[in-house]
């Protein structure tokens, strides 16, 4: 999709806006986008897939099913993702050829990727592209794993709390000329003069825009359908235009919609499935008959699956889910009539069905809502047969009564009688939640938007919106509302070893997105820089040892860590911004051809007799000397050697620091010898500074193979602090995140004065499960993680859990659920 498509934004808007608007109206009032990514986003976006499912079997096998074309690759191919250039320790990105409608991937270590694009979908194929007019590379060193030697034992792993920034569901009106927030009867009433629904069970949506060079430049057509069981018809609209219903239906129990306007209907009161039709290039539409596929027992839910094509319906199928037969019906479509193509069996009273999809395309994959609303299976589709993949069991006290997919393959559930939206990946990990009794009420049901774009002179195009509808119990107070997919980060953490010689920073994309991350120093100047890339939803992981832009290993101080996001479907960024303090760590490679890893030496000749750190050294005939500026006298250090010549020739050498004062001595034989860390003296850096001198006892020259000097105490932790530190005006205790959860959450709140803090877990017995706080706290906010686990360190059983803050007069309580 080119740079005018992208430029194409495209107005939806949910059925009262249909209704009440008497003019259409522009795309940016009612601000809705398709989802559009280049192609080097797309091929982007399938090499952090391959590099997510390096270590992940489930993700592994939906991958291969995707993108491996005929001629493919060995399915082994793939699973060579496991190599390093998938790690997730970023080194030098690959190099990105592009030719049309060709593509290859060359990797740092010479492996190569050839990828060909078929019905708009990239996929793996064997053999090199003939050109390779596009080149494209980026390269960032300094995010390599970091190569530092550790003296003596790796440190244990030190955590920050974790952070948040933007929303997964972003609350949008549902008529901003009206300031209408939600669709409710008395809405209705009030604006209509009429209830508009009965009782409103499930919801579909058709877009089609067609964009021309000449007058009428744009023609375009949104329509929103809706069952209504209780009067026993399809209502549905055209924005801005009209409204219509269907009435020749009994019993609407689900509907569902393809890329050429068919619309499906399953049909409680007549054991059938009924197939219309919608012209969407016509002004004034309506719904006709197609055909019907009779015997069908109960069909509870209905899914398209477009096989991977959504512009040719030839080759398409209709999944049909019917509890009482419990089965999963497979139809083949044609043109007048639909064929028995499979009835998979084993599952238990199945309500809900959906086709898996990645790039607007269905993957080959599905998801099935069975035994009475408390399980959640995915499944591969091979033909005659399912196989199942991974599963999500409900907690009692759940019900999940529908699902969707995204643009991008993001999967959409609702618990109804939590009236809770979880968003999970196509792989169901899970992302992120809304909901609750004081957000939807009695919430059933849920819509995407998808429709075709032609542009002229370009293409045609089947793309996901940005926009997703959900109905509720159909009240005067409740009915219908609107949300705008946005991207957030969650669970954004710091991770580093006691040294904090690199610093992992780990966090969740709670959408496909392009992400950038750079570390800003004190004099806000860029020290270090992850370039943007496409990133798939899910957890993911940057890991910086310490290297500025030039290579250097960076000095101590407060640092700005950026990570930025950008909206699939909109021009919007949202930043995660934090500081955290790096506490001095410098790591000598002695002897090293590489300046920036010998940066300190002052006396001393390099020598070399292999490719390792303890392979090559300084060396000097009356002592090497190291001299470290920047040191806070306030502070504590700790230095630590090594010495190995290679030469097989014992040494008895000893270190001073500032003149005479005397570390203590270390061996050297035929082997590396390490010192372990040694604390310095607070007087030998009293001016900032420090000398240190290595001499040899039984005289001869002096080897050092190996420095390390690292500051502890206090500055020892990494300190993150958020963007906008202040002092909380009054105590809050925050709803848990995420929830539901499984196998930890986070628990934050705020104090607005120091004192005594008690955090306890309780089940719905009020039996005591855990002690999470008991201990004095500043004013300020803190976080807490619960990793699921009994004060015993036993897991506990999915259900109800709850957890209150006491802090002096402050007394709160909240609830959380635990999904195992």
């Amino acid at each position: 999709m080119n740079a005018r498509m992208v430029l194409i934004i495209l107005g939806i808007t949910f059925l009262a806006g249909l209704g009440l608007a008497q003019q259409s109206q522009a795309p940016e009032q009612v601000s809705a986008h398709p989802a559009s990514l280049s192609d080097r986003a797309q091929i982007e976006l399938l090499l952090d897939e391959m590099r997510s499912a390096a270590e992940n079997p489930v993700k592994m096998q939906m991958l291969q099913k995707r993108v491996q074309a005929a001629p493919a690759l060995p399915a082994q191919k793939i699973g060579e993702s496991r190599s390093a250039q998938f790690s997730n320790s970023v080194g030098v990105s690959p190099e990105i050829f592009i030719d049309g409608a060709s593509a290859l991937v060359e990797f740092p270590n010479g492996e190569r990727l050839a990828l060909k694009k078929h019905h708009q979908q990239w996929q793996v194929e064997n053999g090199e592209i003939p050109g390779q007019t596009s080149r494209e590379q980026k390269t960032t060193s300094h995010f390599r794993a970091a190569s530092n030697s550790q003296p003596a034992t790796r440190n244990s792993q030190l955590a920050s709390p974790a952070f948040s920034a933007g929303q997964t569901f972003i609350p949008t009106p549902v008529s901003r000329e009206h300031g209408i927030t939600r669709l409710t009867r008395n809405v209705t009433q009030a604006n209509l003069d009429r209830s508009l629904f009965g009782a409103p069970e499930k919801t579909a949506s058709y877009y089609f825009a067609r964009y021309s060079n000449n007058a009428p430049f744009v023609t375009a057509t949104y329509i929103q359908l809706v069952t209504d069981p209780a009067w026993n018809r399809i209502l549905y609209g055209s924005l801005g235009r009209w409204i219509k219903s269907y009435d020749d239906v009994r019993g609407p129990s689900a509907i569902a919609v393809d890329a050429e306007g068919r619309v499906f209907v399953g049909e409680t009161g007549r054991n059938r499935v009924l197939a219309l039709q919608l012209r969407p290039q016509e002004e004034d539409t309506e719904l006709e008959y197609r055909f019907e596929i009779p015997g069908v027992a109960h069909p509870a839910d209905l899914a398209t699956n477009d096989n991977g094509t959504p512009l040719d319906i030839s080759d398409d199928f209709l999944y049909i889910a019917d509890p009482v037969q419990n089965k999963i019906l497979k139809y083949s479509l044609q043109s007048g009539g639909a064929a028995l193509s499979a009835a998979f069996a084993g599952f238990d009273a199945p309500t809900a069905v959906l086709a898996g999809k990645w790039n607007g395309a269905n993957s080959g994959f599905i998801y099935v809502i069975d035994q009475t609303g408390r399980r959640l299976q995915l499944l591969e589709d091979e033909g005659a047969s399912l196989t199942p993949l991974k599963e999500i069991k409900g907690a009692p006290g759940q019900y999940f009564s529908a699902l969707k997919a995204d643009h991008f393959g993001n999967i959409y559930l609702v618990d109804n009688i939590n009236s809770q939206l979880t968003k999970y990946t196509a792989g169901l990990e899970l992302l992120d939640a809304e909901g609750g009794k004081e957000t939807f009420d009695g919430l059933a049901n849920l819509d995407i938007g998808f429709g075709k774009i032609i542009v002229e002179g370009e293409g045609t195009y089947w793309a996901g919106f940005d926009q997703l509808f959900t109905l509720e119990r159909w009240t005067g107070h409740s009915g219908a509302q609107r949300r705008t997919l946005g991207v957030a980060i969650r669970e954004a953490s710091f991770q580093s070893d006691k040294d904090v010689s690199e610093i992992r920073a780990n966090f969740t994309l709670t959408d496909f997105a392009e992400v950038r991350v750079q570390i800003l120093d004190e004099r806000n100047q860029l020290a270090a820089e992850f370039p943007a890339e496409w990133l798939i939803s899910g957890s993911k992981t940057k890991l910086w040892n310490r290297r500025n832009q030039a290579g250097e290993q960076a000095p101590p101080g407060i640092y700005r860590y950026e990570i930025a996001v950008k909206s699939p479907y909109r021009d919007e960024t949202v930043t995660l911004a934090t500081r955290l303090y790096l506490p001095l760590y410098y790591w000598q490679d002695c002897g090293s051809e590489v300046k920036a890893d010998d940066a300190f030496r002052v006396q001393g000749f390099p020598v070399k007799w292999g490719g390792e750190p303890s392979q090559t050294a300084l060396e000097h005939p009356e002592a090497v000397i190291y001299r470290f500026n920047g040191l806070n006298p306030e502070s504590e250090y700790q230095l630590a050697l090594e010495c190995f010549a290679g030469d097989g020739e014992a040494r008895n050498q000893e270190i001073f620091v500032d003149g005479e004062v005397s570390l203590g001595q270390i061996r050297a034989g035929d082997k590396p010898a390490q010192t372990g860390y040694l604390p310095l003296p607070g007087e030998s850096y009293a001016d900032g500074q420090v000398t240190i001198r290595i001499i040899n006892r039984n005289g001869g020259s002096v080897v050092v193979s190996q420095l390390w000097l690292k500051e502890t105490g206090a500055g020892l932790n990494p300190q993150l602090v958020s963007e906008n530190e202040s002092v909380p005006s009054g105590f809050t205790l925050e709803q848990n995140y995420p929830n539901p959860f499984n196998p930890a959450t986070n628990i934050r709140f705020h104090l607005p004065q120091d004192g005594k803090v008690r955090l306890e877990v309780f089940n719905l017995l009020g039996q005591k499960v855990r002690v999470l706080a008991d201990e004095y706290r500043a004013a300020g906010t803190h976080s807490v993680v619960w990793d699921g686990r009994s004060e015993a360190g036993v897991p506990v059983g999915s259900g109800i859990y709850f957890y209150r803050l006491v802090s002096g007069p402050f007394t709160e309580t909240k609830r959380m659920l635990l999904i195992r």
